[in-house]
């Protein structure tokens, strides 16, 4: 009688766990940090320090691949609202559907209007897949932007 899968059943089930792609945690952080002087240049580090959170913790929260604890989340929003001098409702960087109470994040940064710049070609024209985003008129979710979306 065997108590232990053989080892062939186990790498399987290991490999087969790990294709699995966790869903997206919805927020806004990076797209604040671009909207400040202070974080829109190595802003995972800066911000990090700042929080007094590990720069690994904000890079999973930038990249939408963390669902942080509030005691992460309400350090990263009060250097955000010191930053951006505005405050901010949690709701307004952090979803659990992708929607947010204001709409465009230049609206909820006090921004004019802008573009991120990943929707650049290197020579400054809007590439083709993103000539319908409008500037101050996107979301700044980690998900809108995706490669593969457009």
């Amino acid at each position: 009688m065997r108590l232990f899968p053989s080892a062939g059943t186990l790498d399987f089930a290991m490999t087969k766990q790990l294709r699995i792609a966790p869903a997206v945690c919805h927020n806004r952080v990076a797209a604040l940090m671009m909207h400040t002087s202070r974080y829109s240049f190595r802003g995972t580090s800066r911000l990090a320090k700042d929080s007094g959170l590990a720069k690994s913790t904000i890079c999973h929260i930038v990249h939408g691949r963390t669902n942080p604890l509030y005691r992460t989340v309400a350090p990263i929003i009060r250097n955000l609202e010191y930053q951006l001098a505005r405050k901010l409702n949690v709701r307004d960087v952090f979803s659990e559907d992708g929607s947010f109470p204001t709409k465009h994040v230049c609206k909820l940064a006090g921004c004019k209007g802008c573009l991120p710049d990943r929707l650049h070609n290197v020579d400054g024209s809007i590439k083709p897949q993103w000539s319908h985003v409008q500037p101050g008129k996107w979301s700044g979710d980690v998900a809108e932007f995706m490669e593969g979306q457009g």
